[in-house]
């Protein structure tokens, strides 16, 4: 040890050493704040450089084209459909919305969401996603003017893809909507202005899955209403919702900060109020915890087979509580640039629901079909005579 030590003194005597170690030791300083303040530099990173002007925004899309759509289903169809909208993958700080045709969107949707988040629901249905406006993720990260006209244009192109979805290319099939994060948010503004409001399309309203996103349980008897959140696992008309969580970690966002629509352009937040949780191993509001036995498989990326995913994710339990979905391990989000508190804003790598999402999925069309199928004369089935 002696030896080692004087060789040390004797290279600190040198001034290029000294140098040397000066430089080291402000880097490492400086790695530590910027690890420290990680989601202070991210908000700095990712705010745009100017205010929201709806003026300046990016071109419109016309839904009626197909060019416009992410995904369309290829022929042919399936007996059942899926609107799906995509959660935040627009990492851009040039404005407060994204392009349509953005390459770097596309590719993280094609990439990894669409395997991860669309997968589940593709053996049983034709998969609908619109591309559109996203707000950049500082949206998110306050409530200010500019931060409310983004998420509203983004909302207004799902609104106006899923109107041409329902009139122009759903073909009056049974369908779900599935969403999260971001995207979770404007589904609920979906299921709010058009389904709720409508019993023709109720009827043929499978359910709703929305993950990634803080609901406030007083939302099924004020804005919601005749909705409700799901309490069994073949329950029909019915929303899944979740946000998930893990014990010691923050999570002091979607109980305080996550954005609620009060009307038709404003919003409010969740402080103080309760959350909807649905727990996605047991499909149940009731609060029955759930460990990894019942979890059917995880999905990660895996572009080596055909479906994009694996089921080789370590699987975890869940647990609702105080109105978060409590997990045994968060996965780690696809934009890695993030601190603890920001990390909820974009979608894990990991789909730790993807195996129960997809028997769910195929469960809930089952009883629909049963649910509206004819039934036969005097109960019995009536053969015509021979000629």
């Amino acid at each position: 040890m002696r030896p080692v030590l004087e060789w040390l003194k004797a290279l600190v005597a040198r001034p290029w050493a000294r140098v040397a170690l000066g430089v080291v030791l402000v880097c490492a300083l400086a790695g530590g704040l910027a690890y420290a303040f990680r989601d202070n530099l991210a908000r700095y990173a990712l705010k745009p450089r100017a205010e929201f002007d709806r003026a300046n925004a990016p071109p419109a899309p016309d839904y009626t084209n197909d060019g416009a759509w992410a995904m369309l289903p290829k022929k042919p169809l399936l007996k059942a459909d899926l609107f799906f909208v995509y959660p935040s993958i627009y990492f851009g700080w040039d404005g407060w919305n994204s392009w349509i045709g953005d390459e770097a969107v596309r590719d993280r949707l094609v990439g990894d969401v669409v395997p991860l988040y669309a997968g589940p629901f593709a053996d049983a249905a034709n998969i609908f996603i619109p591309q559109y406006r996203q707000a950049s993720p500082f949206a998110f990260m306050t409530h200010n003017r500019s931060a409310q006209g983004a998420r509203l244009l983004a909302y207004e192109d799902v609104e106006a893809a899923f109107k041409n979805f329902l009139s122009a290319r759903n073909g009056n099939r049974p369908f779900a909507i599935a969403a999260q994060g971001q995207g979770a948010l404007y589904a609920v503004r979906l299921l709010t202005t058009v389904v709720a409001k409508d019993e023709a399309v109720r009827e043929r309203f499978l359910t709703a899955y929305l993950s990634e996103i803080a609901l406030p349980l007083e939302e099924f008897e004020r804005s919601l209403k005749p909705l409700e959140p799901c309490q069994e696992p073949e329950q029909l008309g019915c929303i899944n919702v979740w946000h998930s969580a893990q014990a010691g970690a923050r999570n002091d966002l979607p109980r305080t900060s996550f954005p609620v629509w009060d009307d038709a352009t404003r919003f409010t937040t969740t402080r103080g109020r309760s959350l909807a949780c649905v727990n996605p191993l047991t499909w149940t509001l009731d609060g029955r915890a759930a460990d990894e036995s019942m979890n059917s498989g995880a999905a990660q990326t895996d572009h080596r087979n055909q479906s994009g995913v694996s089921l080789s994710a370590p699987r975890s339990g869940a647990d609702c509580w105080n109105g978060l979905l409590f997990v045994d391990e968060q996965p780690p989000p696809l934009f890695t640039f993030t601190g603890p508190r920001y990390r909820d804003l974009y979608p894990p790598r990991v789909n730790l629901f993807f195996e129960n999402t997809r028997q769910n999925f195929q469960r809930r069309l089952e009883a629909y079909r049963q649910a509206t199928a004819l039934p036969p004369i005097d109960g019995t089935a009536q053969t015509p005579p021979s000629p």
